[in-house]
């Protein structure tokens, strides 16, 4: 058989009967040029390779490509020199020679039929150097297996069908046809309109793209822009998401898509905006004022980490061993209460049955009274008095008993005297009545009031006639007045006649000079005259006025001394003075301001007080600081002394201040020695203080003592009395003071 080959970059195919293509690789002429070889072959369709020898010929081009009898190069298979190899169908025919094996030229267009000169014969001169040697010489493929045959390389494809890999991951079903290994495409198609879809060589997974202004939101392409029907906050935003939906800023469709900003915060959805608000959650607080539980013994706080309100109780501390104090809800202050067992009384806590020291018909009953004494009604006392018996505590806390036959029990069951100034009074040591002089009593003397039974007060009139008379010219009347004397004040018979007693009568006309006269005084105790003649600056009848002659001024107490002086001094006339009229010539009226300004301090409670007085003139040319001749003036508060002081002024007024308790105080010792020097009565009960001079602080007034006494204070007022009690100040002039203090004036 005869075969026409072409030459493609060093490896030769050639087409024979059978549907057999051989590839001859690196068959070349001596002088690198084509060969044309006539092989005998014993069995072509059997299989059987054909011999052929090589003639020499041109080189052959690179990358040569050629059709032969409408066959299709699909692919170079590589050889050992890298140049592409032709395929042909052994059954086509050459667009030259019909019915023949085409060939390529080296420029890959058909060569036509052999030349002159080509022959078929084998080549006599094949170097094996120049060609193969053994099958491994020739190129190896999937598809194809090289043989070598006679020096060159014969390529044969394997059966079409074949599995290979042709080395690219988005193929597959990958299989060789005529010689070369092809696979189909790998479809990446996801049905999805608005992606792209693509395989990735590199690993062969499909990779699909939303296109632009798509989302591709739960495997459904969704445009930009289109709102979800689940939600109207809700849409394709791809710049934003591509494969979800976009939510807008503080768009909300309920509630639970609206976030908390506080502990506090209760989302809210407004449905008509779509925007997201915020309402306090009920029970939730930000601050302690928005805690309150109605209870005023808690204190009350908010968490504001939990926005949970937290209340605790208020501690309250027991005021002493027999209270305990509990909380108040309602006003929130500890209020004590006294626990079972026990009294306060008088701020001491006492055990159940203590008995009153002062009082042994009080007891502590808790039953009855936790703050007050409780009267033990009917038990055994002692009243101290002799006049009784069987003595009982009864009502009021009071200790009495059955009054012994013939005994005086107080001044009532004594008969009266018939004397006022002798009253019989019962002796609640003996239990008798005895006669007592009443202090102060009178029932004779001059000096004695027979009305009251009183002595009469001073320069009380007491009889006798006048001791004397005196006269005055008053104008151009002749006066007298009685001088009498008068009652001292002190004794039923002190009527004296001593000037500070003497009474004087009122002053009556005797006589009244007439005209053109005046009345001129005459000596002590004798009656003036009427003289006709005036002396020379007389100030008789113009007292007050200028005189007759109008050489001097008088005033009024010339009156009674009757002329003036010449020289205006003796009498009523001045020169010189803080109280003259240096001008008039005469003395300033009574009661004018003069001399150097007093002050005087007192205290008004606890107000320090003072006031300014100032001396005046007397009306007879002399300025007097006398008691009774100060003009004083308002008094005004300087300062209030607080709660723990207490105003002291001096006792002759010179000063006043605010001063500390004294160190002596009477708290707690009313009616007995108080805690330093000075003794206390029972008024100072809750008083505070007493003086060192045992005057106390607020005592109230005397009382008047009665007839029964058993302690004699006389002479001992604000010491220790002779029968063991205490005597204040007030008993002075009272007489006794009894041992309860009870009408002594002490309490």
């Amino acid at each position: 058989m005869k075969l026409k080959f072409a030459t493609v970059v060093g490896v030769r195919r050639l087409a024979v009967a059978g549907g057999l293509t051989l590839a001859l690789v690196g068959c070349l002429g001596p002088g690198g040029g084509e060969s044309t070889t006539s092989p005998s072959v014993s069995s072509v369709d059997g299989g059987a390779l054909p011999r052929f020898s090589v003639d020499g010929g041109a080189g052959a081009p690179k990358d040569a490509k050629a059709e032969a009898g409408g066959g299709t190069i699909d692919a170079a298979a590589q050889a050992e020199t890298g140049q592409a190899l032709r395929t042909a169908d052994t059954d086509g025919a050459s667009a030259h020679d019909p019915g023949t094996v085409g060939y390529a030229e080296a420029d890959g267009k058909d060569a036509g039929p052999p030349q002159a000169g080509q022959d078929s014969t084998p080549a006599p001169n094949c170097e094996k150097d120049k060609f193969c040697v053994q099958d491994g010489d020739c190129p190896q493929t999937n598809c194809a297996a090289g043989q070598c045959m006679g020096g060159c390389c014969i390529v044969a494809p394997v059966a079409d069908g074949k599995l290979c890999s042709d080395g690219n991951a988005c193929t597959t079903a990958d299989a060789c046809k005529t010689g070369v290994c092809m696979g189909k495409a790998k479809d990446c198609d996801d049905g999805k309109d608005c992606t792209t879809d693509n395989c990735n060589k590199a690993n062969g997974k499909c990779v699909s793209v939303v296109s632009d202004n798509f989302c591709l939101i739960s495997g459904s392409c969704v445009a930009a822009g289109q709102a979800s029907q689940s939600s109207v906050c809700k849409s394709c935003n791809p710049a934003q998401s591509a494969d979800g939906w976009t939510t807008a800023p503080n768009c909300c469709a309920n509630d639970t898509e609206c976030p908390a900003a506080g502990v506090c915060d209760k989302p809210v959805c407004d449905p008509a905006t779509h925007t997201c608000g915020f309402d306090k959650k009920a029970g939730c607080c930000t601050a302690d004022a928005e805690c309150n539980d109605g209870n005023a013994c808690t204190n009350d706080s908010c968490d504001v980490a939990t926005g949970v309100c937290a209340y605790t109780n208020a501690p309250c501390v027991d005021p002493n061993p027999c209270q305990t104090a509990t909380c108040d809800a309602a006003t929130g202050q500890c209020k004590p209460s006294t626990k079972a067992g026990w009294c306060l009384v008088d701020g001491s806590c006492l055990t159940e049955g203590t008995a009153n020291p002062a009082n042994a018909c009080q007891v502590c009953n808790s039953a009855q009274s936790s703050s007050a004494w409780t009267t033990a009604i009917g038990s055994a006392c002692n009243d101290s008095n002799p006049c009784t018996y069987n003595d009982t505590c009864k009502a009021g806390s009071v200790c009495s008993g059955t009054p012994k036959k013939g005994c005086c029990l107080s001044n009532a069951d004594c008969a009266p005297s018939g004397d006022p100034c002798a009253a019989n009074v019962c002796d609640a040591n003996l239990g008798v009545c005895l006669p007592k002089s009443v202090p102060g009593c009178c029932n004779s003397g001059t000096c004695c009031d027979a009305a009251t039974n009183t002595v009469k007060p001073e320069k009380a009139a007491c009889g006798g006639g006048a001791l004397s008379v005196e006269y005055q010219c008053t104008g151009q009347a002749i006066q007298t007045r009685e001088i009498s004397p008068g009652c001292d004040g002190k004794s039923p018979t002190g009527c004296s006649t001593q000037t500070a007693y003497l009474l004087y009568g009122p002053w009556q006309n005797v006589q009244t000079c007439p005209a053109n006269t005046i009345c001129k005084a005459a000596g002590s105790g004798q009656k003036p005259t009427c003289e006709s003649t005036q002396p020379a600056g007389s100030c008789a009848n113009s007292c007050g006025g200028q005189s007759a002659t109008g050489a001097c001024y008088c005033d009024a107490i010339c009156t009674a001394a009757g002329d003036c002086c010449k020289d205006y001094v003796t009498t009523c006339g001045c020169s010189s003075g803080e109280c003259c009229d240096t001008v008039k010539k005469y003395p300033k009226d009574k009661g004018t301001p003069c001399g150097t300004a007093k002050t005087q301090w007192q205290c008004n409670a606890k107000a320090v007080q003072k006031r300014t007085g100032s001396p005046t003139c007397t009306g007879k040319n002399v300025c007097s600081a006398a008691t009774a001749d100060i003009k004083w003036g308002a008094w005004t508060t300087t300062q209030t002394c607080s709660s723990t002081q207490n105003c002291v002024a001096a006792a002759d007024g010179t000063s006043a201040s605010c001063k500390g308790s004294p160190a002596g105080t009477c708290m707690g010792h009313c009616g007995t020695k108080s805690t330093s020097s000075c003794y206390c009565d029972t008024a100072c009960k809750g008083l505070g203080d007493c003086c060192a001079d045992f005057d106390s602080v607020g005592c109230g007034p005397v009382q008047t003592c009665g007839a029964v006494a058993t302690s004699s204070c006389k002479g001992k007022c604000g010491a220790p009395g002779t029968g063991g009690c205490w005597c204040d100040a007030f008993c002075e002039s009272i007489g006794d003071c009894c041992k309860d203090k009870a009408i002594c004036g002490c309490k």
